[in-house]
């Protein structure tokens, strides 16, 4: 279901999901959702049975042993039908087979509790990021995720 991104057309996919869920649910200005970071990070991309994209994470190094996880984002008709549940498994396969050990994100706030599911912790205090109060979250990346 999830594959890691290999050509321009599935890194559009990427972009169409990001933009539907970032840009037009959210209000997060368009000039702002794609950055610097897209050609260094790996990028997840789902696909329906009718080959349409729905869900998608990227990865992006910080050092040898830590990545972030950002633009984690899954389009409305497929939340609440364990399709994240599934991104975040098989970004965290993704980031073990990449040869991390821990794992960090800015969690939006509301969804602090589907991440602690996942075993992120919380750290530190609630901020804003594009207008989005988030927090940061940790995540030891072990086979028993």
């Amino acid at each position: 279901m999830f594959k890691k991104v290999i050509n321009q057309q599935m890194l559009e996919d990427c972009f169409s999901i990001r933009k539907k869920v970032f840009v037009e649910e959210q209000g997060v200005p368009e000039e702002n959702e794609i950055d610097d970071y897209e050609s260094i990070s790996v990028h997840l991309i789902g696909y329906d049975q009718h080959n349409q994209p729905i869900a998608t994470a990227r990865i992006r190094p910080i050092n040898e042993t830590l990545v972030k996880i950002e633009r984690v984002a899954v389009v409305k008709s497929y939340r609440g039908t364990g399709i994240g549940r599934k991104l975040m498994q098989a970004v965290d396969s993704l980031a073990k087979d990449e040869g991390y050990e821990n794992a960090t994100m800015h969690a939006q706030c509301h969804a602090i509790p589907f991440y602690e599911s996942l075993n992120f912790k919380k750290r530190g205090n609630i901020f804003l990021e594009e207008g989005i109060e988030h927090v940061e979250m940790m995540k030891k990346l072990t086979s028993h995720n």
